[in-house]
């Protein structure tokens, strides 16, 4: 038997989700939205254009993840790891 319901993941950048945000307030929220996400439904992305930035990119998604859950870079890889396969 296959569950049918339907499987949501929810990906970060520290580009969109902490340099855009400008605000100390729309920080605190965006930290507060990652914390809420659950360990199994958690992506990173790069949120770049060109495959040379994209170690960079993915880098500096994990450490906003890591900062914002308060895990460090690691745990935050393995996880986001695991869940992008």
């Amino acid at each position: 038997s296959t569950n049918s319901d339907p499987l949501f993941y929810f990906g970060f950048s520290h580009t969109v989700n902490y340099v855009m945000n400008t605000s100390e307030k729309s920080r605190r929220k965006g930290r507060e939205t990652v914390s809420s996400i659950p360990s199994d439904r958690l992506l990173v992305e790069s949120d770049v254009h060109s495959a040379q930035d994209l170690l960079g990119g993915t880098a500096g998604a994990i450490a906003y993840v890591a900062w914002a859950r308060n895990e460090s870079i690691y745990q935050v890889a393995n996880i986001a790891s695991r869940n992008g396969m």
